[in-house]
């Protein structure tokens, strides 16, 4: 079936999208993590991260081309982090086909949190669909909180277990991965989700966030080096796969204001998507430097600007890409603020899906 025979769904302006369970927002004093960062907890599992190999030959590979193993159906694989698991569907943790799923048997972790927490759609997210349409056996190993090092190690669970794929070099198959948010530290020492909550909850009527040094990013050059790392780890061992980094959306898009996220004013907003401008450029350039190494893999950086367009800022807006912030009830009867702020709508992940489509 030629890819542009693809359907992609997505509800008309002015209609609601089904919910299991509808996703309230409330302007709670507590922001959601942004790319669903490392939770805490009392008794973290004992990790095994294993760091991303840093001395990966760089020199060209030139893929092989083979004929596929008999009984190798082609793949579809989802890596990465929250923006790939699915993560924002739902507002609570019951309703996702897969909650857990974020530490192996073998110790091996494929995130930072320690509840191993990941929310996976199995369904709904671009992986699955491209999967379904095609014909293709679905793969999804993205789990929310994973850094750059944790998708490697999802790219050693891909080998791992799918042994006559690695053989041919993943050929007829198509890997999607989104990675780097997580990444993210600041001058102070917090992460992206830690400077999203302080943005909304610290009041200082004089001095936005955006103007604070503490605030402002300090590793961009590790983001990319540590995503570039995860790249030429997937080129080496998917050669003859299509690879495809998928970028990060706008998170408010203020227009002029931002009206759906209490406290943070319009020039807060802008400063914000600015830096996820930043990360992508970092990740774009990542991209090209992996794709001058290895030549003849097709890897490409998908800028997913033009498809996820309604930020938070109207997240409350029936045609919304993202969540604003979102809140869900707890086991114990006590409301939190869920994972699921600040990331695509069913929406918005029918966006991602629709950039992809238009990058294969």
């Amino acid at each position: 079936m030629p890819l542009s025979d693809l359907a992609v769904t997505c509800s008309p302006p002015g209609t609601s999208v089904p919910r299991r369970r509808a996703l309230a927002t409330v302007a709670g004093i507590t922001a959601a993590l942004l790319f669903a960062a490392p939770a805490l907890a009392t008794a973290p599992a004992e990790p095994v991260d294993v760091p991303i190999a840093t001395a990966i030959e760089q020199r060209a590979v030139r893929p092989t081309r083979i004929a596929p193993t008999v009984g190798v159906v082609a793949k579809i694989v989802t890596l990465g982090d929250s923006y790939s698991s699915g993560t924002g569907i739902w507002a609570e943790d019951s309703s996702y086909d897969e909650i857990f799923g974020g530490l192996q048997p073998d110790g091996l972790k494929l995130t930072a949190r320690s509840d191993n927490e990941c929310w996976r759609e199995l369904q709904d997210t671009p992986g699955p669909r491209l999967a379904a349409a095609t014909g293709a056996a679905s793969i999804l190993l993205a789990c929310k909180g994973a850094e750059a090092v944790h998708v490697g190690n999802q790219v050693t669970v891909m080998q791992r277990d799918n042994i006559a794929d690695a053989q041919i070099g993943w050929q007829g198959s198509t890997i999607l991965l989104t990675a780097g948010g997580n990444d993210i530290r600041t001058n102070d020492g917090q992460d992206w989700p830690a400077l999203l909550e302080r943005c909304i909850t610290e009041l200082d009527p004089f001095n936005g966030c955006h103007r604070k040094s503490k605030n402002q990013v300090s590793n961009w050059t590790s983001v990319e080096n540590n995503v570039r790392a995860v790249y030429s780890q997937l080129a080496s061992a998917a050669p003859n796969a299509k690879i495809r980094v998928m970028a990060y959306p706008k998170l408010m898009t203020p227009s002029p204001g931002c009206p759906n996220v209490t406290g943070v004013n319009r020039n807060e907003a802008k400063w914000i998507d600015d830096q996820v401008a930043v990360l992508n450029s970092k990740l774009q350039n990542a991209v090209a430097s992996v794709k001058a190494a290895y030549p003849a893999v097709d890897i490409r950086f998908v800028n997913v600007s033009a498809y996820l367009t309604v930020g938070a800022c109207y997240g409350e807006s029936p045609n919304a890409h993202l969540n604003d912030r979102v809140t869900a009830w707890s086991g114990s009867g006590i409301l939190f603020t869920s994972d699921a702020s600040f990331h695509p709508t069913r929406l918005g992940y029918d966006a991602y899906y629709a950039a992809l489509l238009a990058n294969l």
